[in-house]
């Protein structure tokens, strides 16, 4: 992995990082970029402003399952403030391998487009449907191949379980033993409602995805939203999702304006930059993996404050030694956004545990560290982010609204974003906001214990809101 080239391959939409073959490489960005443009139609035309995607592309699934500690998946989406990772694998089946990087990308598309979240069995639904999408020439396409016997076989399996308690379950948690009955049942949903609510299947039906997705932008619960674009209700979806499903069912072909963007080689990597791409990519699935790269970086280049202020993230549970790092790479570089916040959030981390005078002063540096961030990049959404947390825990919500405000724009999907978002609105007593955005964010958050905190703040929330309605009445 890391002894060949990892070469750059850029586009207005994204930029692949990869060691395969160039032909390869080209390959799949030019695809990728069709598939961009023929899902174009079930969105909203613009993304949310600052957005971007590298998608970070291993030649040999054997590399990434060691690199990555598992070998459950072949492609991960893997969101931030700052900047989205796809995380892929290459397989030897082709049709296969396009099919998980459509899949991931709808992931990305489906968030950076949406400012409200949709439940996450449609959000599954939805990749896995799009995923099916075949680019057969320029500017054409088809969509809703459909493996119906396998799809018929996972509804029968949960056939008799409340709606609420198919779709209720966390589709996207991939510690999980089995959850493919729910994926396809997600995918029979959405295929029912494109291909099976009308008699004829042409581009049209299509549209009924920007529907729904624009329905559940505005607010409206996203279940009751598809049976009311369905036609149906509770009772009777049963029964006309199982007949559907008992016929075969053909795909919709359509047309759309393929893509004049080029795909720009820019060359490979130098050694800092290939190192520090993998050490990122992994870090969450593989923190050893991660810190043994970057530490062996950092003997071969001393010095070098973008890999210490790398391990200093990395080694952000060993404390001192977070600290450490990050002093370092200050020292060295102290007028980059990168060593500032790598400086804020080291000392931040030393107050977790301890909360003293010492701590304060602590805390008001790497306050004045995250604004020195930010005039050096205004477009550091992870500074703004760590500044709104500071004001907040000093009670001074409004200050903080300002900067957390400016993080949710860019991370509308985010559990943290939302969590702390709804608390500076419950500190103004803006309660409506804040229940909201609380929502929002047990919703998305996937750690279970801060899930109930989340839950148990909201509950909070709604009980003073039904006081003061009370009180109003």
């Amino acid at each position: 992995m890391l002894s060949r080239d990892w070469c750059e391959y850029e586009t207005p939409f994204f930029t692949v990082y990869t060691d395969m073959k160039e032909k390869d490489a080209m390959y799949t960005a030019e695809e990728l970029l069709s598939f961009h443009h023929a899902t174009s139609m079930f969105f909203a035309p613009d993304a949310i402003e600052g957005t971007s995607l590298s998608i970070v592309l291993f030649r040999y699934p054997r590399e990434f399952s060691r690199a990555f500690n598992q070998s459950k998946f072949v492609g991960v989406m893997q969101p931030s403030f700052q900047e989205h990772l796809l995380l892929l694998a290459a397989v030897s089946n082709g049709n296969e391998y396009m099919e998980v990087a459509f899949h991931e990308y709808a992931h990305f598309i489906i968030r950076s487009r949406l400012h409200r979240p949709v439940p996450r069995w449609m959000e599954e639904g939805l990749a896995q449907y799009l995923a099916t999408l075949q680019i057969e020439s320029p500017g054409v396409a088809s969509i809703g191949e459909l493996s119906r016997r396998r799809v018929l076989v996972s509804f029968l399996e949960t056939k008799h379980q409340d709606w609420n308690e198919i779709l209720d379950v966390d589709i996207m948690n991939t510690d999980a033993l089995d959850l493919q009955p729910q994926y396809d049942v997600a995918l029979g949903l959405v295929h029912y409602l494109v291909h099976g609510t009308q008699q004829s299947k042409t581009e049209h039906s299509l549209q009924k995805i920007n529907i729904l997705l624009e329905r559940v932008n505005a607010g409206e619960d996203a279940f009751q939203a598809y049976l009311a674009i369905a036609q149906t209700n509770e009772e009777d979806l049963e029964g006309k999702l199982y007949g559907y499903l008992t016929e075969d069912q053909e795909p919709i072909h359509f047309l759309f304006d393929e893509h004049t963007e080029t795909v720009a080689d820019r060359g490979c990597l130098n050694r800092v930059d290939k190192h520090l791409l993998l050490a990122n990519s992994i870090s969450d699935f593989n923190v050893k993996r991660s810190e043994d790269i970057l530490t062996r970086l950092n003997r071969a280049r001393p010095n070098n404050y973008r890999v210490l202020a790398a391990l200093s993230n990395i080694t952000r549970r060993k404390t001192e030694l977070s600290r450490e790092y990050a002093s370092q790479a200050y020292q060295i570089n102290p007028n980059v956004a990168e060593t500032n916040i790598a400086m804020a959030r080291s000392l931040i981390r030393v107050c977790v545990k301890v909360q003293d005078e010492t701590c304060n002063q602590l805390l008001s540096a790497a306050r004045s560290l995250y604004a020195r961030a930010l005039e050096l990049d205004p477009h550091r959404v992870d500074a703004a982010f760590g500044l709104g947390i500071l004001y907040l825990n000093e009670g001074k919500a409004t200050d903080a609204l300002e900067y957390l405000l400016v993080s949710h724009k860019h991370a509308p999907w985010s559990a943290r974003a939302n969590f702390h978002l709804g608390e500076a609105f419950r500190q103004l007593g803006q309660l409506e906001k804040a229940a909201d955005h609380l929502r929002i964010a047990a919703h998305w958050e996937t750690d279970e214990s801060r899930k109930e905190n989340m839950l148990e703040v909201l509950a909070l929330v709604e009980e003073r809101q039904v006081e003061e309605s009370s009180a109003n009445e």
